[in-house]
């Protein structure tokens, strides 16, 4: 019997089929399942991992209260982790909010944003003068798996 304790309200029968482990990069910070309507059952767990380190693969480190996030910093660069953090936080931020947030030039903050959202983590909407920007769900996943 496996227990999994995320998972206590849920029976998960195999039925025989065995069960797949697949550790990936990008599941989330929660192990998820495949169970039902599936030939081979698997169950995808989140792979620590801190590209900063000599050993990749050893326990992350712990950024140290930085509210960019170490790894996501260390991923996008503290400015962008900032952006991201700042349109997550709040619904519709704008990119002068942004900049005064940011304590970055309007420009600087524009920049950051089109990067994020020419990578599909952040979209913008135009709302008569100003522009809105919202995170996306995948914003959101990487946001959730650098913790």
């Amino acid at each position: 019997m496996l227990e999994l304790p995320w998972a206590a309200e849920r029976n998960a029968h195999l039925g025989g089929r065995g069960l797949t482990l697949l550790p990936l990069f990008f599941c989330g910070p929660t192990p998820r399942a495949l169970v039902n309507g599936v030939d081979r059952p698997t169950l995808a767990y989140p792979l620590p991992y801190d590209p900063l380190q000599a050993d990749p693969f050893a326990p992350a480190r712990d950024d140290g209260g930085d509210r960019t996030g170490g790894r996501l910093a260390a991923a996008l660069g503290r400015t962008r982790a900032a952006v991201l953090r700042d349109v997550a936080a709040g619904p519709g931020a704008t990119t002068s909010a942004l900049a005064h947030s940011l304590d970055v030039a309007l420009a600087t903050a524009s920049e950051h944003v089109a990067v994020l959202r020419g990578a599909g983590l952040v979209t913008s909407h135009r709302h008569r003068s100003t522009v809105l920007h919202t995170i996306t769900p995948l914003g959101m996943d990487l946001l959730d798996a650098a913790g």
